[in-house]
């Protein structure tokens, strides 16, 4: 293997030959211009939002903006480290030298770590953006981790950035709000031997970059934040999506006990798996960079001679390995191997398209365990948690960028009605979209079929591969097991067996991507944090969000539902940043909140008008999350009842609009669900069934209820029950329908 890896024959080398061979690449990349660009209008720049005002922090002095009308002070681009370029780069902040300053610096404009595709952003990013009032004191303190796949921002437009939503207070009282920013991709990620010699004998190892800002931010926080008004013993860590999984994977380190009090998962994506968090198969996802870039930076590819790799990679501009992360080929010559016949997926395509290229691992220092270990084993047993996600996560996915002409080949029956208003689909198929690197493998996306959207699209069978293997696994390993899964009959009439009773077409492709990506890890993580034998009662809360009225997606897209991403809109405070009389959301395309971070924002040029329902919702919402920041409990006066987790007895709170009319404001406990045209489930221990079977592989009975209380979520997909008819390898397994319900077409 050392063969294929390596680009040149390995020879022994003094330290003199490597300083000399990293030297030499070094004046040969420094000559090249730093070809990142500016995050330009998307950034958050306060310098017209008040009049200057000065902090004395633990590193120095800094000037941010008060404003006088409204009290909001606001400080972005707070530098709490030294920049991770040059030879800072793949270095923990630890280990990046002193950083102090002793004349006072603006901080007006924050800091977006550099993006990968996208030629965006900054190496000097290891910072924090705060806003909170004049006069706080002692207030609770929400850090907000951004979501983006570990590789991309997508927090919303600078409107919402710079809102100031929980710190003006209003309905509810004021916290001092921090916006947290950390290395993405494979700066943020990377595991390299080099990186490893160099901590040799320290503690640290290499990767997890990310978390060690993120880490090193909180430090920061819990000295100075008083200067802001904050209370050092109540900080909260809030994220949604990648911002979740990285949350969860905090509550898992023990570098946050003691600092963290309460932590808020919002759509962990597949984050529960042990083999997800593999530092073997980390270091060889890393390979690409260098294995792919060596044409263009130099940097000869050689794991013995490690050392010169790393230093030359360091010596130039980051921007030169922008896309490695994406360029699998070669990668795939020496993983992909000893797989079923017949698979056509490679390991990296499958590994790629789970998400999985950038993420945490098992390091010994940050993470001791993988999350769901660390759990059970009472890592951060005392600290609060708040979990949960949204019915139609993966609609999200299914309806950007490269998906979109996929999906509208497959359901045209199902969408005839509205294909040319509604669901916009084959319009829509030439947007940048968020995965468009997830199917290297299919040569021909427009061909796809029911089984292999399942398959590339859904991520069911890695799912499954993650959560059976362990933190040891390495990709090919990862890889077989995910393929021998999607070939096994038995997983796949239990897979078709769940699914079943889902009549609508395109209901039935959302939710099994859905339950593989959150269900699934949900389940897991509450039942781990369940089980630690320090874990409190009453410390653990579940809850579903299920509304899918107008928001920055289903505005434009109603059949998406209540999908990935969709609860940002009231918990970032989106529905109050237009008129405050009629929930207006004016703004243009380019400044559009949720969807900037989706690459959708040429697409959307107008705002939706929110119901006092809907704003009664994100106000409910707001007083849940305020009261959690504020007291490790999202009960107070004002809002229903919120019975936390208690055994195995999933208690779930379920947001929705559609529940103020009955005195609930938006909110409602365990009711009955009718989640899609067909089938009534309880939101009691959500999808228990189909959670577990994704991480297991194990069939069970789901469960049923009668009502329903609240509507299906896909409200244009029509009502009638018509049973999908079977197709591919379904027909195989079950055949085609003996008869049809009245008012269903025959099938061919």
């Amino acid at each position: 293997m050392l063969s294929l890896l390596a680009a040149a024959p390995y020879e022994a080398h003094s330290a003199q030959k490597i300083n000399e061979a990293a030297s030499g690449h070094a004046r040969k990349l420094q000559s090249l211009p730093d070809l990142s660009v500016p995050y330009g209008q998307y950034i958050g720049n306060v310098t017209s939002m008040g009049d200057p005002i000065t902090k004395t922090t633990t590193l120095g002095p800094i000037i941010g903006r008060a404003d006088s009308a409204t009290g909001i002070e606001r400080y972005f681009g707070v530098p709490v480290a030294p920049s991770a370029a040059g030879m800072n780069r793949w270095k923990y902040p630890e280990h990046m030298g002193s950083y102090t300053w002793t004349i006072p610096i603006d901080t007006l404009e924050e800091s977006v770590c550099m993006e990968f595709s996208g030629l965006v952003g900054t190496e000097d990013c290891i910072k924090v953006d705060i806003q909170t009032k004049t006069g706080l004191s002692g207030a609770p303190v929400a850090c907000w981790v951004h979501g983006g796949g570990f590789t991309s921002q997508d927090s919303g437009s600078a409107a919402t950035r710079t809102a100031a939503y929980y710190a003006k207070g209003g309905p509810t009282a004021s916290v001092v709000q921090v916006m947290m920013h950390y290395r993405l991709a494979y700066l943020g990620w990377g595991v390299y031997d080099g990186a490893e010699v160099e901590m040799a004998g320290t503690g640290y190892t290499s990767g997890n970059y990310g978390m060690s800002d993120i880490i090193h931010e909180l430090k920061w926080i819990q000295a100075n934040i008083a200067t802001f008004g904050g209370d050092a013993a109540r900080i909260s860590l809030y994220g949604e999506s990648a911002g979740g999984a990285h949350v969860a994977s905090l509550l898992a380190s023990p570098q946050t006990e003691g600092i963290v009090k309460n932590f808020i998962l919002e759509s962990p994506y597949i984050t529960i798996g042990d083999a997800a968090y593999s530092y073997l198969a980390r270091k060889q996802i890393s390979e690409i960079v260098p294995r792919s870039t060596a044409g263009m930076t130099g940097c000869v590819f050689n794991t013995p001679n490690s050392s010169v790799t790393l230093a030359c990679m360091r010596a130039g501009p980051a921007i030169l390995f922008d896309g490695a992360l994406n360029n699998g080929t070669a990668w795939d010559e020496i993983y992909s191997v000893g797989g079923p016949a017949g698979f056509a997926v490679s390991a990296w395509g499958m590994v790629n398209g789970a998400g999985c290229n950038a993420w945490p691992v098992v390091d010994g220092y940050f993470l001791s365990l993988p999350p769901s270990k660390a759990y059970a084993a009472g890592t951060n047993a005392l600290a609060n948690v708040i979990i949960g996600h949204n019915v139609d996560e993966q609609a999200t996915f299914y309806n950007s960028g490269y998906f979109a002409g996929a999906v509208g080949n497959y359901f045209p029956a199902a969408m005839a009605s509205t294909a040319d208003t509604v669901f916009p689909l084959a319009a829509n198929a030439d947007r940048v979209g968020i995965l468009g690197s997830y199917l290297p493998a299919y040569p021909d996306i427009s061909t796809a079929t029911p089984e292999n959207l399942d398959t590339y699209m859904g991520n069911n069978f890695i799912v499954t591969a993650m959560n059976t293997l362990d933190e040891t696994a390495s990709i090919t390993a990862i890889w077989i097991q995910a393929a021998t899964y999607a070939q096994d009959a038995t997983y796949l009439t239990n897979f078709d067996s769940l699914y079943a009773a889902e009549q609508n077409a395109y209901v039935k492709a959302v939710k099994p991507g859905s339950d593989g990506w959150l269900t699934a890890c949900v389940t897991k993580a509450i039942a781990q944090i369940m089980s630690a034998p320090m874990r409190r009662p009453g410390t653990v809360f579940r809850y579903l969000f299920a509304e899918s009225g107008p928001d920055e997606f289903s505005n434009i897209q109603p059949g998406w539902g209540a999908c990935h991403g969709c609860e940002l809109t009231f918990v970032l405070g989106m529905y109050e940043n237009g008129d405050p009389a009629t929930g207006s959301y004016p703004l243009s395309s380019y400044n559009n909140p949720l969807t900037i971070g989706l690459g959708m924002g040429s697409y959307i040029d107008f705002g939706p008008t929110y119901s006092s329902a809907e704003i009664a919702l994100g106000t409910t919402m707001k007083h849940y999350w305020v009261n959690f920041f504020s007291t490790g409990n999202p009960n107070g006066a004002g809002v229903p009842t919120w019975d936390p987790v208690v055994g195995s007895t999933m208690n779930v709170m379920v947001f929705d609009a559609d529940f103020t009319s009955a005195g609930a404001g938006g909110a409602l406990l365990n009711p009955c669900l009718q989640t899609s045209p067909c089938v009534m489930e309880p939101a009691l221990n959500y999808r228990k069934a189909y959670g577990d079977f994704m991480n297991t592989g194990v069939y069970t009975t789901p469960d049923t209820c009668t009502g329903p209380v609240g509507g299906f979520t896909h409200e244009t997909v029509g009502s009638l029950c018509c049973p999908a008819c079977p197709t591919g390898r379904r027909s195989t397994l079950f055949g085609a329908p003996v008869s049809r319900p009245a008012g269903c077409p025959a099938c061919p």
